[in-house]
């Protein structure tokens, strides 16, 4: 599935709100999709983005070069 577009919106959305509800409201999709799609990513690159505590994500050094990546080129586009 790779890094679609969906996924990014998804890291990006619970990279923000800092749990899966959240970001799910924000993106106006279930809990459970927003979950699946992070997970998804994590197991198909073997990396984790998050660190679980909890309801609370917290995003790994990986996940915070990667919003920052994803930021710059968005702003480049």
């Amino acid at each position: 599935m790779a890094l679609t577009s969906s996924r990014v919106r998804a890291v990006n959305a619970v990279f923000e709100a800092g749990n899966f509800s959240a970001a799910a409201r924000r993106l106006g999709v279930s809990q459970p999709s927003v979950a699946q799609l992070v997970r998804g990513l994590e197991s198909e690159f073997d990396v984790r983005l998050f660190d679980r505590h909890g309801h609370s994500l917290v995003a790994t050094a990986l996940c915070r070069q990667l919003y920052t990546f994803l930021a710059l080129r968005e702003n480049f586009s």
